[in-house]
């Protein structure tokens, strides 16, 4: 009896075991495809921070000196948006970049401008304060206009510029125009104004949106028309829902290993996310700096497979006979796992007001008026089509009064012979018997 009790503990602690290393694995971030663009922090645009920011190298030492002011400039007058940096921004490491935050523009890398718009202009002065010149301002310049430096994480500076004397001027604060992010899964191959204002440059087709399982790699391509020349067009990588810029033409701007790009012909540009993790799940952009702006979008979808959850998952049950029980079976992943029960033994179930069969779907199953039949090992499978699928294993034990049992029932013998009498006796899911056994001479 004794080592029967230590066989069936060493059991329980291996399936708990077992539930609490299916546990560690995976995640469970992910979004549906298609689905709209965050904008929760373009909706505080009008809040400044001055704290500091992790560096390109991990270090908490490059942080902005004053917020970036809001600008009322009457119209036609010139504009001048200023960030200011608490160190040399160095080209080997770290890179600024002016954008307009309501139509999602580029405006200037360092000190090379990308739109072609005679009004705008950029100036630094020591490499630690960096001004943003917009001549002449008319009402179609009023917006969010950002600093942003390629930190880990992001260090952005946002300010407004508000024109006045025109009924097209917005108030400062207002919440940044998100209609365009919207529309993130629309693609679009029509042709576009060229820099030279020339119809004459286009995508020649959609970018693509892409479903990648956890840890392997994903690829956005964008294919235009024509040869991106440098002197002319330029091509920008974006991630939309957080409004980074991931790589300038063939020079990466953030700081991450696992992203790379690459072109074919200055036609066919590539931009690679190696090992896909569930925070790269969002939407994507190529950008060209034609007039007016030109850029496909397109959604990464990380597929992550199911993970059974140990501590929202029954690991056994121990119940009366005609008694109810529920077990229950949660697991986490993209797109959501379903649950199929089962019986090791491959006998029928009968959950509460179903019809017995070999399996059930649903994250619990409910036994009713349980009995010696349903003693058994269930197993809980979770599946999503992203493998591998996971099962837990889960023992349910029915208590019930002692069952005695004699064998055989009749017994004969020649008088003056003898005969012997057995009794069995069993209490519990294993049947555990004790035979007597009674010897009679006659």
């Amino acid at each position: 009896m004794n080592q029967f009790r230590l066989q069936a503990a060493f059991l329980l602690i291996c399936v708990y075991f077992i539930g609490y290393v299916n546990c560690a694995k995976g995640t469970d971030h992910h979004r549906r495809k298609g689905s709209k663009v965050t904008t929760a922090a373009m909706h505080s645009s009008s809040k400044q921070s001055t704290t500091g920011t992790t560096g390109s190298a991990g270090r908490k030492d490059v942080e902005f000196t004053a917020p970036m002011e809001n600008v009322s400039v009457p119209l036609g007058k010139d504009g001048v948006f200023t960030c200011k940096i608490n160190q040399i921004v160095h080209a080997d490491h770290l890179q600024l970049v002016w954008l307009r935050l309501d139509s999602q523009t580029i405006l200037a890398f360092e000190n090379r401008l990308v739109q072609n718009n005679p009004r705008i202009s950029v100036s630094h002065e020591d490499r630690r304060d960096f001004s943003l010149h917009i001549k002449a301002v008319q009402p179609e310049d009023s917006g969010h206009y950002a600093c942003q430096i390629n930190t880990n994480p992001l260090s952005q500076m946002r300010a407004y510029l508000d024109v006045l004397g025109t009924d097209h001027h917005r108030r400062k604060g207002s919440k940044v125009t998100t209609a365009a992010m919207h529309s993130s899964s629309k693609q679009s191959t029509t042709g576009t104004t060229g820099s030279a204002g020339r119809k004459d440059v286009e995508f020649t087709a959609p970018m693509e949106n892409v479903s990648v399982p956890l840890g392997k790699d994903g690829v956005f391509t964008c294919k235009i028309n024509q040869i991106v020349h440098a002197d002319h067009l330029q091509l920008v990588w974006l991630r939309l829902d957080s409004q980074t810029i991931l790589a300038f033409e063939n020079r990466l701007v953030q700081n991450n290993p696992r992203i790379s790009v690459s072109h074919e012909d200055r036609r066919d540009f590539s931009l690679h996310i190696k090992a896909v993790q569930p925070e790269d799940s969002g939407h994507y952009a190529c950008q060209i700096n034609t007039n007016p702006l030109s850029q496909m979008r397109a959604y990464l979808d990380v597929l992550v497979p199911p993970v059974i959850s140990a501590t929202e998952t029954t690991e056994h049950a121990t119940v009366r006979e005609a008694s109810n029980v529920t077990l229950k079976c949660a697991a986490s992943g993209h797109p959501a796992p379903a649950i199929t029960w089962s019986r090791e033994d491959n006998m029928y179930i009968t959950p509460r007001g179903e019809e017995k069969a070999l399996t059930y779907n649903g994250t619990e199953l409910s036994l009713e008026r349980v009995g010696r039949a349903d003693m058994a090992t269930y197993l809980c499978m979770a599946s999503n089509g992203v493998p591998p699928a996971v099962s837990q294993r889960i023992s349910v034990k029915v208590e019930f009064p002692p069952m005695i049992w004699v064998e055989p029932k009749h017994v004969s013998a020649w008088i003056g012979g003898s005969a012997t009498l057995k009794v069995h006796l069993a209490w519990n899911l294993y049947r555990t018997e004790v035979e007597a056994t009674l010897c009679m001479r006659f």
